[in-house]
């Protein structure tokens, strides 16, 4: 399927939002729960995502609709239609992924990390109140239980006790309990757009509230070891209390090791497994 086909019943609702459609093309990435196309019609161009997991639907278009317009380095949600299925059509913000650009220049590398830190600063600083009464520490290791139980035989005994250790040791009585922020939860190079001098965040379909560490974690376990310069620009963007975050981040790592882990497995991923073991083995040295 190709062209303006690939819109299906979707097309008259994006004709009607932007107008007559020129250009159709899949954007959609792989193991998706959703499709994407990015559309080119006489009033510009956009894409349109079809869900095909309600939940991912109601976060990503709660999203744009409560947290974004309070940002100003995130896409814009032009429309939403629950027929004649959940779908949502979003801006095209100038630019490519940055997980896509591979010659960069060292400065601009880092310039962009940087303002990844700041768009989560600002992120994770917008009004939520957190009233969930499970604690964040206990939610974790909560977590950390399911997933080790999903992954199964995929890990070793050692490995999930080690684990486990790790994501139910008693929370610190001299530290102060974490509270939920707004969080983007897939927070990773491919979805920041960039231009020479900008960076654009899109794809919310995770988005919820959590702690400001998963999507620390989320950006920092896709820097190539060595690259401590792209990890000091991140932080320095972000310009919070570092080493009071980062004596809690193998928490965080642990769980999200094992959890990509399992997913992987069940999904046949050998490359993203891969990631799930690599990370485990910086969590857990």
């Amino acid at each position: 399927m190709s062209g303006v086909a690939l819109l299906g019943a979707h097309g008259p609702w994006v004709e009607e939002h932007l107008g007559e459609v020129r250009e159709a093309a899949d954007a959609s990435w792989d193991h998706g729960a959703s499709d994407v196309v990015r559309v080119t019609c006489a009033g510009g161009s956009a894409f349109l995502k079809r869900h095909r997991d309600r939940r991912k639907f109601d976060q990503e278009r709660a999203a744009y609709a409560d947290w974004c317009p309070g940002l100003e380095a995130a896409a814009t949600l032009l429309a939403a239609t629950e027929a004649p299925g959940p779908a949502l059509l979003v801006d095209a913000v100038p630019g490519v992924p940055l997980a896509q650009l591979t010659s960069l220049s060292v400065d601009t590398e880092r310039a962009h990390w940087s303002r990844a830190g700041a768009f989560l600063a600002a992120l994770h600083a917008l009004p939520h109140e957190d009233e969930d009464e499970l604690c964040l520490p206990d939610a974790w290791s909560r977590r950390a239980e399911a997933w080790v139980r999903r992954a199964g035989s995929t890990i070793t005994r050692e490995e999930a006790d080690e684990v486990l250790s790790l994501t139910s040791a008693p929370w610190p009585e001299t530290a102060e309990l974490p509270r939920r922020v707004p969080c983007h939860r897939d927070f990773t190079p491919r979805n920041w757009i960039v231009t020479e001098g900008s960076l654009a965040v899109i794809d919310f379909e995770h988005a919820r509230p959590d702690w400001a560490l998963v999507d620390l974690a989320r950006a920092l376990e896709e820097i190539p070891e060595g690259r401590d310069d792209l990890v000091d620009a991140l932080w320095a963007g972000y310009g919070a209390d570092r080493a009071a975050l980062e004596a809690f981040l193998p928490r965080v790592l642990a769980a999200q090791a094992i959890a990509k882990i399992a997913w992987a497995r069940e999904h046949g991923d050998a490359r993203f497994e891969r990631s799930g073991r690599e990370l485990l083995r910086r969590a857990c040295p």
